[in-house]
C-alpha cells in the first residue's frame, strides 16, 4: 500500500496472475473496486510477474500525479531467467 499525496488517498496494487490493477482508498479501511491497468490474458508467454510502483520524488514509496509501475516479467515459455527483464510503464492520475 502507497500513499498518493496528489489523491490523498492510498493505494494498493494487485497483481493477480494475469493483471495488473489498484484499488484506492481515503482511510486504508474501505477500498474502490480495482481498475485494471495492465492485462496479459492474451500474452503467449504468459508471464509470472511481481509488481511495485515507484514515485518521481525524494521518496520514492510516495506517489504523486504521475509515478511508474515497475514489475519483473518472467515468461512462461521455457527461457527461465534467460528470458526475463524488469519492465515498467508510466500511471497518470486525474
Amino acid at each position: 500500500m502507497n500513499w498518493n499525496a496528489d489523491l490523498h488517498r492510498y493505494q494498493a496494487f494487485i497483481n493477480n496472475g494475469n493483471l495488473i490493477a489498484y484499488a484506492e482508498s481515503p482511510d486504508g479501511l474501505e477500498w474502490s473496486v480495482p481498475t485494471v491497468l495492465k492485462d496479459f490474458s492474451d500474452d503467449p508467454n504468459q508471464p509470472g510477474f511481481y509488481v511495485t510502483p515507484i514515485g518521481f520524488g525524494d521518496e520514492p514509496q510516495v506517489l504523486g500525479k504521475e509515478f511508474y509501475i515497475m514489475y519483473t516479467y518472467y515468461p512462461n515459455n521455457g527461457q527461465g531467467w534467460n528470458g526475463a527483464s524488469v519492465r515498467r510503464f508510466t500511471v497518470s492520475c486525474k
